[in-house]
């Protein structure tokens, strides 16, 4: 490694099985060119992601890395979300790399185990919209925009969002014309040819739909964060 590279500030992005692959690719991308980027998970082996054809492969174990300035948690559907949230081991990493991390960030779910690791407590933050209720259920206060920033914590709404997280730190980090040249370098201009990225725009009947899809999840969600988490 460089030492140039060793000069940079390190972003530890947390894997998972299950994890959605363009919560942690958007910000990745964006944060190429300044940062150095760890993909972290409890072994070096392959995860699953939300793609079957995509698999994520880690880049060093927990135990390899003793701080990262940056934390970054990636979020999932709700069924993974759920099973970390009573995962004792991955919450205790969590909670490790936060503790010394100069800013603690989140894109879409990832907020739902930030808050269970205790690392929200007392700050506004966002999640993916469907997930919400279960992010108030720990007694956070939510605001619903794409990137909600409270001081040193960063959380992003869902999926697409990271890319507007990554370009905010960058900005915040690097300043505002490393970031305007890095929303130039990835041509990203958003202009989707249909209005229904958000239940504002999809309306109510599709928004019911899409939010009974995921009903029982978010609910068992709402049932396990009523616990204390695990230690």
């Amino acid at each position: 490694m460089s030492e140039q590279n060793e000069n940079k500030l390190a972003v530890g992005i947390v894997l998972f099985d299950g994890v959605t692959q363009l919560d942690y690719i958007g910000p990745l991308t964006a944060f190429a060119p300044h940062f150095r980027t760890y993909l972290l998970h409890h072994t070096l082996d392959a995860v699953t992601t939300d793609i079957d054809a995509v698999m994520a492969l880690p880049t060093a174990t927990f135990d390899q890395v003793d701080h990262v300035d940056i934390l970054l948690v990636p979020g999932a559907p709700n069924k993974h979300i759920n099973r970390l949230l009573c995962d004792a081991r991955f919450l205790a990493q969590l909670r490790r790399l936060g503790s010394g991390a100069q800013y603690i960030t989140s894109v879409c779910t990832g907020s739902l185990l930030l808050a269970r690791a205790g690392l929200l407590d007392g700050f506004k933050a966002t999640s993916h919209w469907s997930a919400l209720e279960v992010l108030a259920a720990m007694g956070i206060e939510t605001v619903k925009q794409r990137v909600v920033h409270d001081r040193n914590r960063i959380t992003a709404g869902g999926v697409t969002a990271g890319i507007d997280f990554g370009l905010t730190l960058v900005e915040k980090l690097k300043g505002l014309d490393a970031a305007k040249l890095t929303q130039l370098m990835i041509e990203y201009d958003p202009a989707p040819p249909i209005n229904a990225g958000s239940p504002e725009g999809a309306g109510e009947k599709l928004t019911a739909f899409a939010r009974q899809s995921s009903k029982n999840d978010v609910d068992e969600g709402i049932r396990i964060v009523a616990t204390p988490a695990p230690l």
